[in-house]
């Protein structure tokens, strides 16, 4: 079985997660809770579980590694570089804005949330999503329209005090 599926796993892993060693443990992750509980496992339709089991465990592993705190303090600081005026308050206000689409993101439904990160943390397109979680393309652009709407809303207030300044 590992020899059969481990690539197709590995590459279905890196897609998810967007790094080889992560994938890697992922993969491995999942084959060994497989290879404990073979006593009851049924290696007659192993794939379709195993996929599942992989994407279960990416997920798991994102959350724990918490890309996204990791992406927003980037995106803070990327930023704040950029920006003419370097002052503290505009710093204050990027990581207000950078925490609260944090926190909108963390509240989406797990689907909703799930969708939004493989499109916007993984790349991944619509297409690659709907099949990756067996859903159509069209509700995963229903479930991003919604993501991103909730994001607007709870972000406007900040869009508003930004443009505000920069008059």
């Amino acid at each position: 079985m590992v020899h059969a599926h481990y690539a197709r796993l590995g590459a279905f892993a890196y897609r998810l997660v967007g790094s080889r060693p992560a994938a890697e443990d992922v993969v491995h992750e999942v084959l060994l809770r497989v290879w404990r509980r073979r006593a009851g496992f049924s290696f007659d339709t192993a794939l379709p579980y195993l996929y599942q089991a992989v994407r279960n465990e990416a997920t798991s592993w994102r959350r724990r590694e918490g890309l996204v705190q990791q992406r927003a303090a980037g995106a803070v600081d990327a930023a704040a570089q950029s920006d003419p005026r370097p002052d503290a308050q505009h710093k204050v206000e990027l990581s207000d804005l950078a925490h609260a689409v944090e926190q909108t993101v963390a509240a989406l439904p797990e689907r909703r949330r799930e969708i939004f990160r493989m499109q916007r943390e993984q790349g991944l397109t619509y297409a690659q999503i709907a099949s990756l979680l067996g859903i159509s393309i069209k509700t995963v652009e229903v479930q991003m329209g919604r993501a991103l709407k909730a994001i607007r809303l709870r972000t406007a207030p900040f869009l508003v005090l930004t443009i505000a300044l920069l008059k």
